[in-house]
């Protein structure tokens, strides 16, 4: 037998003594209720930041290598197509200046991808 006021182990609403079900959520009564009312904790009232997980960060760290690595191949293709252009090679054009720009992009882009896998592979 239950000592004191019964309540719903749902939704915390009290409950005749003879209940076999809640009246205000439905929820079937046990033999063991509880005698006081049960809180149930309200949602908070901050939005709540969606964090972004390791496969998305190894993802964007990928994507950015992938730009790069296309950036430096433009950069060092156009630098060769202009070093060896007819003008250089036959007609005593000054050669281009190295690839600097070209080289810097490929470095970082291999920076880039070590960062995505050890991300992904980290987990």
């Amino acid at each position: 037998m239950v000592i004191g006021m019964p309540y719903c182990k749902e939704c915390g609403r009290r409950l005749p003594a003879d209940a076999k079900f809640c009246p205000n959520c439905g929820t079937k009564i046990l033999a063991e209720l509880p005698t006081r009312p049960i809180k149930k904790p309200k949602p908070s009232e901050e939005p709540q930041k969606r964090e972004i997980t390791t496969g998305r960060k190894a993802l964007h760290w990928a994507i950015s290598a992938v730009i790069l690595y296309v950036v430096s191949a433009i950069s060092l293709l156009s630098w060769w197509g202009a070093y060896n252009s007819i003008e250089v090679r036959y007609l005593g054009a000054p050669a281009p200046s190295p690839p600097y720009l070209g080289v810097f992009f490929l470095i970082l882009a291999f920076i880039f991808t070590g960062i995505a896998a050890q991300i992904h592979y980290r987990g």
